[in-house]
């Protein structure tokens, strides 16, 4: 988009993953091509509430690696989580019930109780915060309500509606109301209007039929109107322990308990959201009544093919459903749907349109802008090469660059840009997430030739 950042703090931008009034989450790259999820948070992201998310136990929880400030821009930086969120799950599997419920139940539970065991509140769970990844539900966006700021309407708890801080008890609301959507495929507050959804949060208590025995008085409770009477997380978990074993691939183990939790607690989390490669399998934890043991429910060996290796919870996303392909798959599917001789020619087309994109500080190479480098010298008749074009900028790995002109009204507002003759890269992180491409400029660096000295 016009006006984003190319980099922050070292993680190069490709694209938006998402944007709303609680930030905009940016598809990031390292140096490396390893794929991370770069958040822009509106609202204050303070020293405190960076070192107490930079501490959290990343079970079921998209891993925070970063959290800084490029110049006045506030930054999070997360592990990529691949897989769809639970709303677009939901819309093509229809709704969950059984084991797969339960299983839902105990990683969002686990997710809060990591959170909240460091004294952190979610402050916006929903359905879009949970993705179905490889290794189980997984929970993002942590805090992307930031300070000052709400969630989602029909997600809040009756306490925040009338203007009280949200805080775990909040998030536990939240649970209940995730879980009801994910058994019935209907937000359980939703109304025609803002005044509806205040008047059912407020007032009504929803149909939780659809619910099974045992998780049906768990959501309950976690709906009460009144927040001192809602479990706690790690309540949540304790219930879900006793409930029968309907998954098979679950198995109670005991483990430490977590974290004790600092005198002083920030206000939220930031955000995280989307994975690059996370080091440990997460754990879906259920605790006791505050001892110092617990019960978790650790995924019983099974096929870790569909994981890369990771074993996962068995809530896997519905077939033919995805996460956003990386940067480097899109740009290979194009190759790979290239002829020969299209292939042949590709590295020398690119790397004419990536001048002044090269990751190589010491080329002497016009920085990208309104001068992009355009197709000079091409011909117009060589359909090979103008189909590849075409296909690398269907896939918007290319762009044409926007020509400012003079502001003149139209019909739908006032115009200030044309799109112009001028191709390039729609970023510089395609030459770190495309490791083909990056191959292609390194080799390019070896063989070019130095250039020629001053008289000594």
């Amino acid at each position: 988009m016009p006006g984003d950042p190319r980099t922050l703090g070292g993680y190069w931008l490709a694209g938006r993953l998402g944007a709303g009034g609680r930030g905009v989450v940016y598809d990031a790259y390292d140096d490396e091509g390893r794929r991370f999820a770069v958040k822009v948070p509106r609202g204050e992201v303070t020293q405190q509430l960076t070192d107490a998310v930079l501490r959290v136990r990343p079970c079921q929880l998209a891993r925070v690696v970063d959290v800084g400030v490029d110049g006045t821009v506030p930054y999070i930086v997360s592990e990529f989580v691949e897989g769809p969120d639970l709303r677009r799950a939901v819309a093509r599997h229809g709704p969950y019930g059984g084991a797969e419920l339960r299983v839902l139940a105990v990683a969002v539970a686990t997710a809060l109780r990591s959170l909240h065991a460091i004294g952190v509140a979610h402050r916006d769970l929903r359905p879009e915060s949970v993705l179905l990844s490889p290794g189980g539900p997984t929970l993002i966006d942590l805090g992307a309500a930031g300070v000052g700021t709400v969630g989602t309407p029909t997600y809040l708890a009756p306490e925040v509606i009338i203007g009280e801080r949200p805080g775990p008890a909040a998030d536990v609301f939240a649970w209940g109301g995730v879980l009801l959507f994910a058994a019935t495929g209907r937000d359980p507050f939703h109304g025609e209007s803002l005044g509806g959804v205040m008047h059912r949060l407020l007032a009504v208590d929803p149909d939780l039929d659809a619910l099974p025995d045992g998780l049906r008085e768990l959501v309950g409770r976690a709906l009460d109107k009144r927040p001192a009477d809602r479990p706690s997380a790690d309540a949540l978990l304790a219930g879900l322990a006793t409930l029968p074993a309907t998954a098979p691939n679950l198995r109670a183990v005991p483990d430490a308990a977590p974290d004790t939790v600092p005198d002083t607690a920030p206000d939220a989390a930031p955000d995280a959201a989307p994975d690059a490669a996370p080091k440990s399998v997460p754990d879906a934890a259920a605790a006791g009544s505050g001892g110092a043991a617990v019960t978790v429910l650790r995924p019983a060996p099974r096929d870790t093919a569909r994981g890369g290796g990771r074993p996962g919870l068995g809530l896997v996303p519905p077939d033919g459903l995805a996460g956003p392909p990386s940067l480097g798959e899109l740009a290979e599917r194009v190759y790979e749907s290239l002829t020969p001789r299209q292939r042949e020619r590709l590295p020398a087309l690119l790397l004419r349109l990536l001048n002044g994109y090269l990751p190589d500080e010491g080329c002497a190479s016009p920085a990208p802008g309104d001068d992009a480098p355009a197709l000079e010298g091409l011909s117009a008749e060589d359909a090979d090469e103008s189909e590849v074009l075409t296909r690398l900028t269907d896939a918007g790995l290319l762009v044409r660059r926007s020509v400012p002109v003079r502001a003149t009204r139209t019909e739908v507002g006032t115009l200030v840009a044309v799109s112009g003759e001028p191709i390039a890269p729609a970023g510089a992180a395609l030459v770190r997430a495309w490791p083909r491409l990056g191959a292609w400029t390194a080799e390019t660096r070896t063989t070019r030739p130095k250039a020629a000295g001053g008289a000594g």
